[in-house]
């Protein structure tokens, strides 16, 4: 009986899942369309701010935005554009939502018909606010008249362009297309164009996607399988159960089954990012932020610093109150020193007692300072059972040094605190060793 309903509930589920992909493909669908009666600010540039003698005229068609130019060239790499602005510089739109931009446009004229697409987009790490050209430029460069109607261009077939990242001295980790926040975007002559009249008409600028992002729906699709998956398995281990005193066989049947989920219980428990008792990141959940905080000391000389805590005589308070009492403790603990951190700094339980506090773009004064007001806040703090809590702080900043020996020396710092005598912060700067 067990058996046809799960077979049934089966046939449903691929029934269902075949009618949620089809109906994702055909429908599920968002646009972003801009033509000619378009109310995003339109407006053509040329080469005339670079010194320059090309002059462009835009006009507008109720079928088409049409950006009519007499390249001169006069300078160098000679272009007009037809740009538009679909919102102020940092205010942007996120593009990255969309799949695929389809462009219907036409270039009239002598020599080479290429056009360039240019997506331009705003991230604070490499855009001035008050400098358009800092602007990210995604961009993807073909000739519109190969194609009879528009062109269909998916997002990830565009590329940054070099001369930006020459110009602009952009870091590798930015080398990569960016779409979250595009403020232009604009069509502009090839990189080939001759000289003399030209026209670009453009009928329609169209990004596609879909409303619920296909990683999204797929997760979906597959946190459904497994839900599916494990009631069988429920149903499963309750049969295995029950024939547990007929069959040796399917005790042990049983027995491997069950490891199974304990394996698959410890695996999950593993990839947590968060420690459940604290709320504290684990380990795992600060290694990669870490390590972008670590490329930053390195890249851009941003400085780090970490505060590694230990509640003083931790093991007393579990003796003498309990694990219940001991573990409200390392929440309060927690939320007191969340409530003197910044946004930006990452509490860590290290483990047991110990927690580790990273504070980027902080000098070690600054982590100092901070770690003994937390020091002074934990001895004016009301703890469970009226009890006095201290913890021992130590403190460093990252110098020229592996992540190891950053980490090694502020648990150092922490060692000599509590060996002087516990509830005090000790520093310990780097100290530059040359090489023998």
């Amino acid at each position: 009986m067990q058996s046809k309903s799960i077979s049934t509930g089966l046939l449903c589920l691929v029934l269902l899942t075949i009618s949620a992909l089809f109906a994702y493909e055909h429908s599920f669908n968002k646009s972003l369309v801009i033509d000619s009666s378009t109310d995003f600010q339109v407006k053509a540039i040329t080469d005339q701010s670079q010194g320059g003698q090309t002059t462009a005229k835009l006009s507008r068609t109720p079928q088409a935005l049409v950006l009519e130019c007499n390249v001169v060239k006069a300078y160098q790499w000679p272009f007009c554009e037809l740009a538009i602005k679909l919102a102020d510089i940092g205010e942007g739109i996120d593009i990255s939502e969309y799949d695929t931009v389809a462009v219907n446009a036409r270039f009239e004229g002598e020599g080479s018909k290429r056009i360039r697409f240019y997506i331009r987009n705003y991230h604070p790490s490499y855009t001035d606010i008050h400098n358009d050209a800092t602007m990210k430029v995604n961009e993807v460069e073909y000739e519109p008249n190969n194609y009879r109607s528009e062109v269909v261009i998916p997002l990830q077939n565009f590329s940054v362009a070099s001369w930006w990242i020459s110009e602009n001295s952009i870091p590798l980790e930015h080398f990569a297309p960016d779409f979250s926040n595009v403020s232009v975007i604009e069509i502009a002559t090839g990189s080939l164009v001759s000289e003399g009249p030209i026209k670009i008409i453009v009928e329609q600028i169209r990004f596609d996607g879909k409303l619920i992002p296909e990683t999204l729906f797929l997760t979906i699709i597959i946190v459904t399988w497994v839900a599916f998956a494990v009631l069988y398995l429920l149903f499963d281990l309750k049969r295995l159960r029950g024939a547990l005193f007929q069959s040796k066989q399917k005790a042990l049947e049983l027995e491997s089954l069950t490891e199974a989920l304990k394996l698959e219980s410890k695996k999950f428990e593993t990839m947590a990012k968060r420690d459940p008792l604290t709320g504290a990141r684990n380990r795992a959940g600060i290694r990669d932020s870490l390590f972008e905080q670590v490329q930053l000391v390195y890249l851009q000389k941003t400085p780090l610093s970490i505060i590694f805590m230990d509640i003083d005589h931790f093991k007393m308070i579990n003796d003498n109150f309990g694990h219940d009492v001991g573990d409200e403790v390392l929440k309060e603990f927690a939320g007191l020193v969340t409530s003197k951190t910044r946004q930006g700094d990452s509490l860590v339980r290290w483990g047991g007692e110990e927690f580790l506090l990273v504070c980027p773009n902080t000098e070690i004064d600054s982590a100092t300072k901070l770690a003994e007001n937390i020091r002074v806040s934990m001895e004016q703090h009301q703890w469970p059972s009226g009890m006095k809590v201290t913890s021992s702080f130590g403190v460093t900043q990252m110098g020229q040094e592996s992540t190891g020996e950053f980490i090694a020396r502020a648990d150092e710092a922490l060692y000599k605190a509590k060996s002087k005598g516990r509830n005090r912060v000790v520093t310990f700067r780097f100290q530059y060793e040359p090489p023998a």
